[in-house]
């Protein structure tokens, strides 16, 4: 259970999130520096899940020679996604995106990527990546594809960076911090539903996971999907 001073805390903090891109990218600035302590707080499993899911599925041909496998991190956040999969003995490249500046300052501090890019991440502001150039992309960082946040028409963005046979970690929240009308995960299920249809990837594995460990007034935003997928071979 939370002791009433980390509640407070993150009450601050989730109250100041809006469906404003612009507007959250100045709270993630200014809560960078405790953002650890906070995911230490709530008992935060999501990066760790995604990331054993991420080994779990990586193609034998990329398993095999991890050192050299890519990895793009996004949002990449203070690094917590890029250190479980460090702690769950990944050994190759890991790149990062993530349109906060002081969060990026914070993983920068761990030595956990080969680079981190400063970008908000939009569908009418592409990556600025070359096609092809990624075996992984992994999100796991939560309440990502939520209004204020990353909208999941951008999914095609990451699939774009994706070489083929890669793998994606996408994950969608069953109720946002931001908007509690609106409905992320079947918005970004939508999008990969989409995608499969037009035979751009196919979904490998689809699990509901419970974000938050520790009891909480936090509790009711704490379902998420975990989505993953496999870009199509041509």
């Amino acid at each position: 259970m939370l002791s009433p001073g980390e509640e407070k805390r993150i009450s601050n903090m989730v109250r100041k999130l809006s469906p404003c891109l612009e507007s959250n990218r100045k709270v993630y600035n200014q809560y960078a520096e405790g953002y650890d302590a906070m995911n230490v707080a709530v008992g935060n499993q999501l990066p760790s899940f995604v990331a054993k899911l991420c080994l779990k599925h990586l193609p034998a041909n990329i398993k095999n020679n991890m050192e050299q496998c890519t990895v793009l991190d996004f949002p990449s956040c203070t690094g917590y996604t890029a250190k479980s999969l460090r702690d769950k003995g990944f050994t190759g490249i890991i790149d990062g995106v993530d349109g906060s500046v002081e969060m990026i300052k914070v993983a920068e501090k761990k030595n956990l990527y080969r680079k981190i890019t400063t970008h908000l991440i939009t569908p009418d502001n592409p990556i600025p990546f070359g096609d092809n150039c990624y075996d992984v992309v992994i999100n796991g960082a939560n309440h990502t594809f939520t209004p204020g946040n990353v909208e999941p028409e951008s999914v095609c963005e990451f699939l774009r960076v994706l070489r083929p046979g890669g793998i994606m970690l996408l994950n969608g929240a069953h109720l946002a911090f931001t908007d509690v009308e609106s409905n992320s995960k079947q918005d970004l299920q939508d999008v990969i539903e989409r995608l499969q249809d037009e035979g751009k990837c196919e979904l490998i594995e689809e699990v509901d996971v419970d974000i938050f460990q520790s009891e909480s007034k936090f509790n009711q935003f704490q379902r998420t999907t975990v989505y993953c997928i496999s870009k199509a071979v041509k």
